[in-house]
Protein backbone atom coordinates (compact mmCIF):
# COMPACT_ATOMS: atom_id res chain seq x y z
CA UNK A 1 0.00 0.00 0.00
CA UNK A 2 1.05 3.71 -0.44
CA UNK A 3 0.78 6.54 2.37
CA UNK A 4 -1.45 9.61 1.25
CA UNK A 5 0.67 11.74 3.32
CA UNK A 6 3.87 10.91 1.69
CA UNK A 7 2.34 11.17 -1.86
CA UNK A 8 0.42 14.19 -1.28
CA UNK A 9 1.96 16.20 1.94
CA UNK A 10 -0.13 19.40 1.63
CA UNK A 11 -3.21 17.16 2.17
CA UNK A 12 -6.21 15.90 -0.15
CA UNK A 13 -9.08 17.38 -1.59
CA UNK A 14 -10.72 17.38 -4.34
CA UNK A 15 -8.82 18.63 -7.85
CA UNK A 16 -9.68 20.81 -10.73
CA UNK A 17 -10.25 18.08 -13.14
CA UNK A 18 -13.46 16.60 -10.43
CA UNK A 19 -14.63 19.80 -9.43
CA UNK A 20 -15.47 21.17 -12.96
CA UNK A 21 -16.55 17.91 -14.16
CA UNK A 22 -19.40 17.94 -10.90
CA UNK A 23 -19.97 21.62 -12.26
CA UNK A 24 -20.59 21.02 -16.10
CA UNK A 25 -22.70 17.79 -15.11
CA UNK A 26 -24.70 19.75 -13.09
CA UNK A 27 -24.93 22.65 -15.89
CA UNK A 28 -25.27 20.21 -18.77
CA UNK A 29 -28.11 17.51 -17.28
CA UNK A 30 -29.59 20.22 -15.58
CA UNK A 31 -29.47 18.56 -12.21
CA UNK A 32 -31.88 19.83 -9.26
CA UNK A 33 -31.41 17.61 -6.27
CA UNK A 34 -28.29 17.19 -5.09
CA UNK A 35 -26.62 15.08 -2.32
CA UNK A 36 -22.64 15.64 -1.01
CA UNK A 37 -20.84 14.00 1.58
CA UNK A 38 -17.60 15.67 2.73
CA UNK A 39 -18.20 19.55 2.35
CA UNK A 40 -14.98 19.81 4.24
CA UNK A 41 -14.01 23.87 3.74
CA UNK A 42 -16.49 23.86 1.00
CA UNK A 43 -13.40 24.51 -1.79
CA UNK A 44 -13.53 21.32 -3.45
CA UNK A 45 -16.59 19.76 -4.95
CA UNK A 46 -18.86 21.94 -3.13
CA UNK A 47 -17.31 24.80 -5.12
CA UNK A 48 -18.15 22.52 -8.12
CA UNK A 49 -21.98 21.98 -7.27
CA UNK A 50 -22.35 26.02 -6.44
CA UNK A 51 -20.44 27.16 -9.79
CA UNK A 52 -23.26 24.98 -11.42
CA UNK A 53 -25.94 26.65 -9.21
CA UNK A 54 -29.19 28.89 -10.70
CA UNK A 55 -31.04 29.10 -7.49
CA UNK A 56 -33.89 26.75 -7.58
CA UNK A 57 -32.19 23.65 -6.96
CA UNK A 58 -31.84 21.40 -3.72
CA UNK A 59 -28.54 20.74 -2.64
CA UNK A 60 -28.11 19.29 0.28
CA UNK A 61 -23.58 18.92 1.40
CA UNK A 62 -23.29 16.71 5.11
CA UNK A 63 -19.76 17.34 7.20
CA UNK A 64 -19.07 15.61 10.57
CA UNK A 65 -16.55 18.17 11.33
CA UNK A 66 -18.13 20.83 13.31
CA UNK A 67 -15.40 23.35 12.74
CA UNK A 68 -15.25 22.27 8.77
CA UNK A 69 -18.90 22.62 8.73
CA UNK A 70 -18.74 26.20 10.36
CA UNK A 71 -16.02 27.13 7.41
CA UNK A 72 -17.72 25.57 4.58
CA UNK A 73 -21.32 27.25 5.44
CA UNK A 74 -19.66 30.54 5.85
CA UNK A 75 -17.85 30.34 2.57
CA UNK A 76 -20.82 29.36 1.00
CA UNK A 77 -23.44 31.81 3.15
CA UNK A 78 -25.23 33.46 0.11
CA UNK A 79 -25.85 29.83 -1.81
CA UNK A 80 -28.79 27.60 -1.74
CA UNK A 81 -26.77 25.09 -0.16
CA UNK A 82 -28.36 23.63 3.06
CA UNK A 83 -25.19 22.14 4.98
CA UNK A 84 -26.45 19.54 7.68
CA UNK A 85 -23.63 18.97 10.71
CA UNK A 86 -23.47 15.22 11.34
CA UNK A 87 -22.41 12.00 10.30
CA UNK A 88 -23.72 10.62 7.15
CA UNK A 89 -24.57 6.77 8.22
CA UNK A 90 -25.17 5.03 11.67
CA UNK A 91 -23.20 5.42 14.41
CA UNK A 92 -23.10 1.50 14.72
CA UNK A 93 -21.88 1.20 11.13
CA UNK A 94 -18.52 2.30 11.78
CA UNK A 95 -16.50 -1.20 12.51
CA UNK A 96 -14.49 -1.57 15.68
CA UNK A 97 -11.58 -2.36 13.93
CA UNK A 98 -10.50 -0.09 10.81
CA UNK A 99 -8.37 -2.69 8.69
CA UNK A 100 -8.45 -3.22 4.86
CA UNK A 101 -7.38 -5.51 1.79
CA UNK A 102 -6.56 -3.08 -0.96
CA UNK A 103 -3.55 -4.28 -3.45
CA UNK A 104 -0.54 -2.96 -3.05
CA UNK A 105 -0.74 0.16 -5.43
CA UNK A 106 -3.73 1.06 -4.35
CA UNK A 107 -3.48 4.41 -1.25
CA UNK A 108 -3.78 4.38 2.26
CA UNK A 109 -3.96 7.13 5.07
CA UNK A 110 -1.52 6.59 8.51
CA UNK A 111 0.92 4.59 9.12
CA UNK A 112 0.40 0.99 10.42
CA UNK A 113 0.87 2.06 13.99
CA UNK A 114 -1.99 4.94 14.59
CA UNK A 115 -4.01 4.30 11.30
CA UNK A 116 -7.18 2.90 13.50
CA UNK A 117 -6.87 5.71 15.92
CA UNK A 118 -6.43 8.22 13.21
CA UNK A 119 -9.31 7.13 11.29
CA UNK A 120 -11.71 7.37 14.41
CA UNK A 121 -10.79 11.26 15.05
CA UNK A 122 -12.13 12.12 11.81
CA UNK A 123 -15.81 10.75 12.99
CA UNK A 124 -15.65 11.17 16.28
CA UNK A 125 -17.24 14.21 17.20
CA UNK A 126 -20.93 14.95 19.12
CA UNK A 127 -23.08 15.35 16.52
CA UNK A 128 -26.01 13.34 14.88
CA UNK A 129 -25.86 10.87 12.65
CA UNK A 130 -27.72 9.19 10.12
CA UNK A 131 -27.95 12.49 7.72
CA UNK A 132 -27.80 10.83 4.99
CA UNK A 133 -30.95 9.67 5.39
CA UNK A 134 -32.46 12.74 6.45
CA UNK A 135 -31.15 14.34 2.94
CA UNK A 136 -32.29 11.14 0.99
CA UNK A 137 -35.55 11.71 2.41
CA UNK A 138 -36.18 15.14 1.86
CA UNK A 139 -35.57 14.18 -2.16
CA UNK A 140 -38.05 11.66 -1.66
CA UNK A 141 -35.12 9.13 -2.05
CA UNK A 142 -34.93 10.49 -5.93
CA UNK A 143 -31.61 12.29 -6.29
CA UNK A 144 -30.07 13.37 -9.25
CA UNK A 145 -26.94 13.38 -8.15
CA UNK A 146 -24.76 12.03 -4.65
CA UNK A 147 -21.12 13.10 -4.40
CA UNK A 148 -19.46 10.38 -1.91
CA UNK A 149 -16.28 12.19 -0.47
CA UNK A 150 -16.21 11.38 3.38
CA UNK A 151 -13.26 10.25 5.34
CA UNK A 152 -11.08 7.53 4.15
CA UNK A 153 -12.47 4.65 5.38
CA UNK A 154 -15.86 5.52 4.69
CA UNK A 155 -16.63 5.50 1.33
CA UNK A 156 -17.65 1.53 0.97
CA UNK A 157 -19.44 2.21 4.21
CA UNK A 158 -21.42 5.38 2.78
CA UNK A 159 -21.73 3.16 -0.45
CA UNK A 160 -23.69 0.35 0.81
CA UNK A 161 -25.77 2.82 3.40
CA UNK A 162 -26.66 4.67 0.17
CA UNK A 163 -27.72 1.81 -2.21
CA UNK A 164 -30.02 0.23 0.44
CA UNK A 165 -32.14 3.24 0.29
CA UNK A 166 -31.90 5.66 -2.77
CA UNK A 167 -33.98 4.96 -5.92
CA UNK A 168 -32.16 3.81 -9.52
CA UNK A 169 -32.15 6.86 -11.85
CA UNK A 170 -29.11 8.78 -10.76
CA UNK A 171 -25.25 9.94 -10.96
CA UNK A 172 -22.56 8.83 -8.25
CA UNK A 173 -19.58 11.00 -8.08
CA UNK A 174 -16.97 9.56 -6.47
CA UNK A 175 -13.70 10.77 -5.46
CA UNK A 176 -10.84 9.04 -4.45
CA UNK A 177 -10.89 6.22 -6.37
CA UNK A 178 -7.37 4.74 -6.66
CA UNK A 179 -7.11 5.27 -2.69
CA UNK A 180 -8.65 2.68 0.22
CA UNK A 181 -11.91 5.15 0.20
CA UNK A 182 -13.58 3.95 -3.05
CA UNK A 183 -11.41 1.03 -4.05
CA UNK A 184 -14.24 -1.20 -3.11
CA UNK A 185 -16.84 0.65 -3.84
CA UNK A 186 -15.60 0.88 -7.45
CA UNK A 187 -15.01 -2.81 -7.49
CA UNK A 188 -18.97 -3.23 -6.15
CA UNK A 189 -19.82 -1.14 -8.90
CA UNK A 190 -19.37 -4.05 -11.24
CA UNK A 191 -21.86 -5.58 -9.88
CA UNK A 192 -23.84 -2.71 -10.46
CA UNK A 193 -26.20 -2.24 -13.52
CA UNK A 194 -24.20 1.18 -14.57
CA UNK A 195 -22.20 3.07 -16.99
CA UNK A 196 -18.65 4.69 -16.26
CA UNK A 197 -19.34 8.54 -17.79
CA UNK A 198 -16.07 10.06 -16.60
CA UNK A 199 -13.14 9.50 -15.01
CA UNK A 200 -9.65 11.09 -14.50
CA UNK A 201 -6.48 10.04 -12.65
CA UNK A 202 -5.29 13.45 -11.00
CA UNK A 203 -4.64 13.31 -7.69
CA UNK A 204 -6.17 9.95 -6.46
CA UNK A 205 -8.63 9.68 -9.10
CA UNK A 206 -12.34 10.50 -9.26
CA UNK A 207 -15.22 8.70 -11.24
CA UNK A 208 -18.75 9.34 -12.00
CA UNK A 209 -21.23 6.57 -12.71
CA UNK A 210 -25.13 6.75 -14.37
CA UNK A 211 -26.79 3.98 -11.90
CA UNK A 212 -29.86 2.78 -14.52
Amino acid sequence: MQIAQHLMPNGMGAHNDFRDAITELIKTKKLERIIETGSYLGEGTTQGIANALVGDEQVYSIEVNPRHYEAARKRHRNSIITFLLGLSVKRSDIPTDISFDVPDDIVIDHLDHNRDILYRQEVSFKVPDEMLHFALAKLDFQPDLVILDSAGHMGLIEFKYLMERVEPGFYLALDDTNHVKHYHTCESLKTVDCELIWQTEQGFGSRIYYIK
